[in-house]
């Protein structure tokens, strides 16, 4: 019988399902063991892997460069606001 290999992803996706719905319905949609996702949990909880620190980690930098880029994106629509505002308000003046 061969041995099926999960990635540390595959793992802590599978743990966050089981937190949300339990463990045999995250079982049966995963087509994993319940034995599996119970010995992946208790791995988890007494010894935290670095691979799902890093997970996290990646996680934390990719949120952080979609809000930098978010962020560039607003300041660059406010400045064209800023200036439209100002235009239009020359042309009120002028009237």
């Amino acid at each position: 019988m061969s041995r099926k290999s999960y990635t540390e992803e595959f793992k802590v996706e599978a743990l966050n399902l089981v937190k949300a719905i339990g463990i045999t319905k995250a079982s049966a949609e995963l087509g994993v063991t319940a034995k599996t996702l119970r010995t992946w949990s208790d791995s988890k909880s007494t010894n935290p892997t670095k691979s799902s620190k890093n997970i996290q980690v990646a996680e934390l930098e990719a949120e952080l460069r979609r809000a930098k880029k978010e962020i560039k994106n607003l300041k660059l629509i406010n400045d064209v606001l800023k200036k439209s505002t100002a235009i239009f308000s020359k042309d009120q003046i002028g009237d």
